[in-house]
């Protein structure tokens, strides 16, 4: 045929891209690339910056067995990691089994870098988005059906808690002081565990709906919107609203101010008779005590 004998052989084709020049170029490239990475530590470098920056970290030193780079999306990840109580203000060290921090390219909102931080805590991995700024910082977490016992592993200080919740949490940061903080929790089907708190022995209780919503109305100024606790045939069932004042560098010592009411099941109030003389001083109305509290974020009471 004549268009088979007009076939030319591959290198006789004249491309417009100039596809010899190209095809130059990019072996080129990657023979650099593979020559910066075989003569240059840049894993080393990684690590060194990455102890660094973790031990220059003010009473939250974070210890870890292991620590190595990946290139493939790029991420510093730790193994067997043991991060200080006091990092959340509390006692207990917390342990990872692996923590993964992933680069997300450039934040402009703070100006800086966008990271990921992947935990594997309490069996489930967990989730943490961070920006950090020249001076800010911005931490949010979007989780669905996390149990409680993770949460626990992260707040020793919560009480034990059974079931699952639903975490929403933006938080942003100026040097050391809380500049925006919007908290949504919610949950279904939460149940405290039969326990002690405070010398009190608590029985098991199916309380099922919890609710928290949390927002910065301005600087170290947090407006508690709604805490709602228990459902219609809950031991316990309340209603309340308020405000927070941040204390500085020390979050339980915060004044609160807090108005809402509460309804307790008769089974209750026999199990707690204590509760007898103390809720006569509160005005009832449709069933529901209200109640005022103040006192402090760490040490809540009544008014």
């Amino acid at each position: 045929m004549a268009a088979s004998s007009e076939l030319k052989s591959l290198d006789q084709v004249e491309y417009n891209f100039g596809i010899h020049k190209l095809l130059i170029t990019a072996a080129a490239i990657v023979s650099f690339v593979i020559a910066f990475m075989a003569y240059v530590p840049l894993e080393r470098q990684v690590q060194t910056l990455v102890k660094t920056q973790l031990a220059a970290m003010p009473g939250c030193r974070i210890d870890f067995d292991s620590l190595h780079f990946e290139y493939f999306f790029p991420k510093v990840v730790l193994t067997d990691v043991k991060m200080p109580g006091s990092c959340l203000g509390g006692s207990k060290a917390i342990r990872m089994r692996r923590m993964a921090i992933k680069f997300y390219g450039p934040s402009f909102s703070p100006l800086g870098v966008a990271l990921k931080l992947e935990a594997d805590l309490a069996g489930r991995e967990l989730g943490i988005h961070y920006a950090q700024g020249f001076s800010s910082q911005v931490f949010n977490i979007q989780e669905s059906a996390l149990p409680f016992s993770m949460l626990k592993e992260l707040i020793p200080s919560l009480p034990k808690l059974e079931g699952q919740v639903d975490l929403n949490l933006k938080a942003a940061m100026e040097g050391r002081n809380l500049s925006e903080l919007k908290l949504l929790v919610e949950s279904k089907n939460m149940v405290v565990a039969a326990q002690n708190l405070s010398d009190i022995k608590v029985p098991r209780l199916a309380l099922g709906n919890l609710l928290i919503k949390a927002e910065s109305t301005g600087p170290r100024k947090i407006a508690l919107q709604e805490f709602v606790i228990g459902k219609q045939d809950s031991a316990i069932r309340g209603k309340f609203s308020g405000t927070i004042d941040l204390a500085a560098g020390a979050i339980a010592f915060s004044p609160v101010k807090i108005t809402g009411e509460a309804a307790f099941a008769e089974e209750f109030l026999q199990a707690f008779p204590i509760l007898n003389l103390m809720l006569p001083q509160f005005t009832q109305k449709d069933g529901f005590y209200q109640i005022q509290l103040g006192g402090t974020l760490g040490n809540i009471r009544p008014n």
